[in-house]
């Protein structure tokens, strides 16, 4: 009966170990899948067009908010404040 169970304790172990690493391996292959089509994704025109557009929103609006501030230093040099 010890002998049996010396054959069995191993032979669980290593099946143990053969399915962790197929669930590693599936792992693995859904990351890999996951990233292609993220980056498929981000490679399209119309992705690429929205990132352009984003970028010169945001120029935009920092060009506009530092025409504001200047303008309100300009509205208020020379003025002090009590």
């Amino acid at each position: 009966n010890s002998m049996a169970f010396d054959v069995m304790v191993p032979l669980k172990e290593a099946l143990e170990k053969e399915g962790k690493a197929a669930e590693q391996a599936e792992i693995d292959k859904m990351n890999s899948h996951i990233e292609s089509t993220l980056q498929e994704q981000f490679n399209t025109k119309s992705m690429q067009d929205r990132i352009d557009k984003a970028a010169e929103l945001a120029t935009a609006g920092k060009a506009k908010k530092a025409r504001a501030r200047k303008s309100v230093r300009r509205a208020t040099k020379g003025k002090h404040r009590k």
